[in-house]
């Protein structure tokens, strides 16, 4: 087991009012799951008998390394409320600190990064010779109703990198000032509202992807795309719009999935829509884009997120025919100070509290 830092429990108390209701919602359903399980065995539904059984369920690798981090986490999230509850009343926590010191100790890693049943929605770039057979397939089948929608969203989401649900948001513009590479000019531009920004997790409400050195038919593919998706949404409000492309992108998602069991395209390599995403990042990454000018394009709060978690410089073409304008890359910056100068704080009243922690029990 590693070692252990009471800072550790502290830190995360003084943290408690930072997260978000999404968050909150999502980490008392993973704790109800893990309750669910418990009683199925017929077992109390304690912190040490829901560790154990998180602990089985990685080892079995009977969840995804990313949702065991998550089963973590709200089970660590569980052992915090516990532990202030605890110092309000002026008790000991030592028990939550040996818990919470269990959980941490779960390693994720003894997982499998992908389940058999997820692991070809989770690939993290859109092969090139894709499109052209489906494209091929358009032309010889006509029983996929769907396939021309599919196939024009995939040429425009590869070149800007969306996440599916933000085409709801998306219009063009033509954008005057100055670009990413010191261009004083005007050029045609897409504005998109940022999908995560309600969660705190983008780099404000919306961002502009600016269009450099794109070709007519590129700029074509995006130009009958928008109109395609305004085409289905007008006249709806904000909640049908939100819902029906949801319902949009299910569907296609489907079709996807039919066509590439259509062309026997290798299990375990098959890409989902948002893997379109995945693959403009990478493009972004072998172009040499800034982690900045990444984060500005894609809508990221800070610019680690299109590092760790999305697609591969390796697997980029290098070319791209967008960059962010200089606003959209102020508001990334922006960002990154307020992280630091909150990290800050949250450190000093850490700090304070441990100091009076340490003081009352000593």
């Amino acid at each position: 087991m590693k070692p252990f830092s009471q800072t550790n429990l502290i830190t995360k108390i003084a943290e408690l009012d930072q997260l978000s209701s999404s968050t909150i919602n999502t980490y008392t359903q993973k704790v109800n799951v893990l309750i669910n399980h418990c009683q199925k065995q017929g077992k109390e539904s304690s912190i040490e008998n829901m560790t154990s059984t998180l602990d089985s369920l990685i080892k079995d690798r009977k969840i995804t390394r990313s949702t065991s981090r998550i089963y973590k986490a709200a089970l660590l999230n569980k052992i915090v409320i516990d532990a202030s509850k605890n110092i309000d009343r002026g008790l000991s926590i030592d028990w939550h600190n040996e818990m919470f010191s269990l959980v941490e100790a779960l390693d994720s890693k003894l997982a499998p990064i992908n389940s058999q049943q997820t692991s070809s929605l989770k690939l993290k770039k859109f092969p090139d010779e894709l499109i052209s057979k489906i494209e091929k397939l358009e032309r010889e089948d006509y029983r996929y109703r769907n396939l021309n929608f599919l196939i024009l969203f995939l040429r425009a989401n590869l070149l800007v990198g969306l996440r599916p649900i933000e085409w709801a948001n998306a219009s063009l513009f033509t954008y005057t000032g100055t670009d990413s590479f010191n261009k004083k000019n005007s050029c045609p531009a897409l504005v998109v509202g940022n999908a995560k920004a309600t969660h705190g997790r983008a780099n404000g409400i919306e961002r502009d992807i600016v269009f450099n050195g794109i070709s007519i038919e590129e700029l074509g593919d995006i130009i009958q795309f928008t109109k395609l998706m305004q085409s289905h949404l007008n006249g709806l409000n904000s909640l049908e719009r939100k819902q029906r492309t949801n319902d949009i992108f299910k569907n296609t998602q489907q079709t996807l999935s039919r066509v590439l069991e259509r062309i026997n395209y290798p299990k375990g390599k098959r890409p989902s829509l948002y893997s379109t995403r995945h693959q403009c990042i990478a493009n972004s990454k072998s172009a040499n884009l800034s982690e900045i000018e990444i984060a500005a394009l894609f809508g990221h709060k800070t610019s680690e997120t299109a590092r760790v978690h999305y697609g591969k410089k390796r697997d980029g073409s290098g070319k791209v025919v967008i960059s962010p304008s200089v606003e959209s890359i102020l508001k990334v910056k922006e960002q990154i100070l307020k992280q630091y100068e909150t990290n800050l704080e949250l450190k000093k009243e850490s700090d304070e509290i441990a100091e009076r922690w340490l003081k009352s029990k000593f």
